[in-house]
């Protein structure tokens, strides 16, 4: 385990009466040089539920460190207050290593946990939940599974993903996978197909390939970046639905706005401004897509493909 501190001295007056503190601001680490192919952990169950996590970038030999600040009364001992405190990796298997923590010392003290850093080797999968505090992935080019009930969800560069923010939003650049938003909105740069799903707030960004997108108070601004390999379903119970294709995109079209206006414009298709429109884009293809909103208007236009 590597320790590192600094401890400069500071006064602090309460009331009539002047305590002598000194600042916390402390890391302890724990590195090891086992195989690491995916971390498996449960923050909540290690007291780690009130923190910010970190993950990136990436290192030969995988690293995790808590970061500690506060105050401290002068007479205590900085060894002594991190005496208590471990964390390690649990490498017994490679495929799920977990991590070990615990902060017996802290409980007296008036020092908490800020964030839990990880520096893991590229392509380790992860799988990590949290109760509060927000998680941070960069560049792993991994599977990831990252819950975090009360906190938001930032994730780059990684492959397959399964992203549910409870309470907070959610920006991901992945290849696909599912994200589940239920207070807040889906940011999302994606490759491949997704099912994604914001119970409060509107999803915005591009996909491939097909899947399943709804918003049940919110709006859908999309882009598809190339042709359908599965059915592509849109839904929105309040919020309105706008959706960019390939100018060559051929596909069966079934559209219908209940309280709103109809819009299709790909090909040489021109739908009007009906309230619903069934029809072929480029005469037609094996896949479907399907937008339905409550609330709101339906529009696919198109662009141009590269």
């Amino acid at each position: 385990m590597t320790r590192t501190h600094t401890l400069p001295l500071a006064l602090v007056a309460l009331g009539a009466c002047t305590l002598n503190v000194q600042p916390v601001d402390h890391r302890v680490s724990a590195r090891t040089t086992d195989d690491v192919r995916g971390l498996s952990s449960d923050l909540r169950a290690l007291a780690l539920d009130d923190v910010e996590v970190l993950i990136g970038p990436t290192a030969d030999d995988p690293t995790a460190s808590v970061h500690i600040t506060g105050l401290l009364a002068f007479d205590r001992s900085i060894d002594d207050l991190v005496s208590g405190m471990v964390i390690a990796f649990d490498a017994s298997d490679p495929d799920a290593t977990s991590l070990r923590y615990t902060a017996a010392a802290l409980e007296a003290e008036t020092v908490h946990v800020d964030a839990l850093e990880l520096a893991l080797g590229e392509g380790t999968a992860l799988d990590l939940t949290t109760t509060r505090g927000s998680i941070e992935l960069t560049g792993l080019h991994a599977p990831a599974r990252l819950h975090a009930t009360s906190g938001s969800i930032d994730v780059e560069d990684a492959t397959e993903v399964d992203l549910r923010a409870t309470s907070g939003s959610i920006r991901v650049i992945a290849t696909q996978g599912t994200l589940q938003c239920d207070s807040g909105s889906i940011d999302m740069e994606m490759t491949g197909p997704v099912m994604a799903r914001a119970t409060s707030g509107s999803i915005r960004g591009t996909f491939d390939g097909g899947g399943t997108l709804s918003a049940d108070s919110g709006s859908l601004d999309l882009v598809l970046l190339g042709p359908l390999d599965r059915d592509l379903v849109l839904e929105a119970d309040s919020g309105s639905i706008d959706l960019v294709v390939p100018d060559d995109l051929a596909a069966r079209v079934e559209a219908n706005a209940d309280s709103g206006g109809v819009d299709v414009h790909v090909g040489a298709t021109d739908a009007g401004d009906g309230h619903s429109f069934v029809g072929d884009l480029n005469g037609g293809g094996t896949f479907v897509i399907r937008a339905t909103t409550s609330s709101g208007s339906i529009r696919i236009s198109s662009r141009r493909a590269d």
